[in-house]
């Protein structure tokens, strides 16, 4: 299918921003740079719907969770103001075609990705996202919406499975190995497995033919992950890779345990995805990457200005002539300036005043040099020759050599501002929820709670339970009743009944953590269990809780 790539949308908002045009020379794949999060949403809408306004019965792809939050929004409030929009809002100013309307109901949309397994009706899942926002929210005709249901079994194959009928029957302990999908099977559950996943595999071919056939994707939409990953293809995913069933990482786990109820929920999951090459199949796909914040600054740089490479998913898009990354300001940290933007906005103090440091580690860098090594230049014969030294002289007003020393001097100060024990202090700590500084960073300060000459505050601006998924509190009571029966845990033992000996419970559990026993972990663990239930119905020993 021929699609009109043409985009009105584009030019308009990189007019409204062209102070950052000057840096362009450095990207692979062009970006439009906007102020903020909601910004972000409405240029994104903006193009989608010019898209479809030009392209009735394209093929799309979109994305779901958190990224899109705003883009959908947008898309909602324009297809419900068209008309008043064309004629004295934001479309009219764009210049769009009055006799153009978005057909939404003539797309074809394709499900992205989703967990595997994963109930369609989980209110978690891709699957429910993309029935609650794009076939009820943006009116897609259900017939034409293509989803991965990763739960049940199809019809065709009930025979290969007897009475089963979805994969937690198949899987009732929710672990997913897809080794399985190779290895000799050892008893009749491993066979049941080897099947599902077969039949998966099937599915996912089918699914990648059924886009291929349609021309491949016209429009694809996409956030960008923690480690840079585009769908669920995480970094180290080949750019040649097609619809399959995989692993995730680490780093994608943790970003979707929030959703699934912890990370030893999600680790035991595999996840359906399309592939880069299922992206880029079509050479006249317009694909668009959004990133919002300073937290994807890095990976907006690893995707715009890296050669390509599976280390960074991004780069696959670099193929493609109309592929596109829409950022907000905050998310442009890593990219390289322009010696024309560094000036300007240094002199105008968006940038920060040792911004020069970082010119002068980046030359040290391209020329392999050492900082002492950097200051003994003769630094009129040396700075011009290299484009991040020439600059920072410039900007500073100050040779070479000098600029050198000061940045060798502070980075020194700062080593040793971090490695110093503050003492005479008072500290203020503040989080939002009561668990995140025990959860997230008290290691790094239990040095200042634990001098006696420090005075430590703590915050917490939201109350309530601490969470915790049920898988985590059956394992803690069953830990729990087995050093009982092995009298591991007993009252003599531990002084169960009085609680003023809790802290016993706290010091034995860090000794466990500093040897890296687990066993002394989950016995202290479990004696703070134990008291506490004593504690809570008022017994004085095990006997009388029997």
């Amino acid at each position: 299918m021929k699609y009109n790539t043409s985009s009105q949308v584009e030019t308009y908002f990189n007019g409204i921003h062209q102070d950052f045009k000057l840096s362009s020379q450095y990207h692979r794949i062009p970006i439009i740079v906007v102020d903020n999060y909601i910004e972000l949403g409405q240029l994104t809408a903006l193009r989608f719907l010019e898209w479809v306004s030009l392209n009735p019965g394209g093929v799309i792809a979109l994305p779901t969770g958190k990224t899109p939050e705003f883009f959908i929004k947008w898309v909602q409030f324009y297809l419900a103001n068209w008309q008043s929009e064309m004629k004295n809002g934001i479309l009219a100013r764009i210049g769009l075609d009055k006799k153009l309307k978005p057909d939404m109901k003539s797309l074809h949309f394709f499900q992205l990705d989703e967990f595997f397994p994963i109930k369609p009706e989980h209110e978690r899942s891709f699957t429910h996202f993309v029935k609650n926002f794009y076939i009820e929210g943006f009116g897609f005709d259900p017939k034409n919406v293509h989803l991965l249901n990763t739960y049940d079994i199809p019809e065709k194959a009930w025979p290969d499975f007897g009475k089963m009928r979805n994969l937690d029957e198949v899987f009732p302990d929710g672990i997913i190995d897809l080794g399985v999908r190779v290895q000799k099977p050892n008893n009749e559950r491993d066979l049941l497995k080897q099947k599902a996943i077969r039949l998966f595999d099937q599915f996912c071919q089918d699914y990648e033919d059924e886009i291929r056939t349609r021309g491949g994707l016209g429009f694809f939409l996409g956030g960008i992950g923690p480690d840079g990953h585009i769908a669920f293809n995480v970094k180290g995913s080949a750019h040649h890779s097609h619809t399959r069933l995989t692993n995730i990482n680490y780093e994608t786990q943790a970003a979707a345990a929030s959703d699934l109820g912890g990370i030893e929920l999600v680790r035991k999951k595999a996840v359906i995805t399309i592939g880069l090459n299922t992206i880029t199949y079509n050479p006249e796909t317009v694909a668009v990457i959004i990133a919002a914040g300073q937290s994807k600054s890095e990976q907006v740089y690893n995707a715009v200005e890296r050669k390509p490479g599976i280390a960074y998913p991004g780069t696959s898009l670099q193929k493609l002539k109309h592929a596109r990354f829409f950022i907000t300001y905050s998310a442009t940290a890593f990219l390289t300036l322009s010696e024309e933007n560094i000036k300007q906005w240094y002199k105008e103090k968006k940038l920060p005043e040792n911004y020069y440091e970082k010119l002068i580690i980046a030359g040290s860098d391209r020329k392999k040099l050492s900082l002492i090594e950097v200051s003994r230049y003769d630094c009129s014969a040396k700075a011009d020759d290299t484009p991040e030294w020439k600059i920072a002289c410039e900007i500073r007003k100050k040779p070479l050599d000098k600029l050198s020393e000061e940045t060798y001097k502070n980075l020194v100060e700062k080593i040793e501002r971090g490695i110093d024990v503050p003492d005479n202090q008072r500290f203020l700590h503040t989080a939002p929820h009561h668990d995140d500084i025990e959860l997230a960073y008290f290691p790094l300060i239990h040095h200042l709670v634990r001098s006696p000459n420090n005075k430590n505050f703590f915050v917490y601006c939201t109350s309530g339970f601490t969470s915790v998924t049920n898988f985590y509190v059956l394992e803690r009571l069953e830990n729990l009743k087995y050093l009982i029966q092995s009298k591991k845990i007993t009252d003599e033992q531990n002084r169960l009944a009085d609680y003023g000996n809790a802290q016993d419970d706290i010091t034995g559990y860090l000794n466990g953590l500093a040897l890296q026993d687990d066993d002394i972990k989950h016995l202290h663990l479990s004696t703070r269990l134990t008291r506490l239930f004593l504690n809570h119905i008022k017994a004085n020993d095990l006997k009388t809780c029997r």
